[in-house]
């Protein structure tokens, strides 16, 4: 992705991911709202609950603090042929001797774009 921001807010426990794009549908998955554009790619994320949710790598000792240093975001996607969608969030925080990681994925079955 272009142009991504990636924010933690703590007194939310909300994590976005967004790319500078015209928003035309939003979809609730849950604890994670996906935004798609015109062409039905995933532009943009916001997960609540993040610090619980999120796998972390066994190197991360403190989620709070490492989402709130996020170094590098990836954000993936994979519509299938009976509409369902399945979203893949890998955050990283590069440090001198490692590279931390989270993910999440998460699948919504037979999502109709509007």
């Amino acid at each position: 992705m272009s142009n991504m921001e990636t924010r933690y807010d703590l007194d939310s426990d909300c994590l976005t991911v967004k790319e500078e794009k015209d928003i035309k549908q939003s979809i609730s998955l849950g604890n994670m709202t996906v935004d798609l554009d015109s062409q039905g790619r995933v532009i943009g994320i916001q997960l609540l609950n993040a610090s619980e949710i999120i796998r972390f790598s066994e190197e991360v000792t403190d989620p709070v603090s490492f989402l709130k240093n996020i170094d590098k975001t990836n954000l993936e996607h994979r519509w299938f042929e009976d509409g369902s969608l399945v979203v893949t969030v890998e955050i990283f925080q590069e440090r001198e001797d490692m590279v931390q990681e989270g993910v999440i994925n998460s699948t919504a079955p037979a999502v109709g774009l509007a």
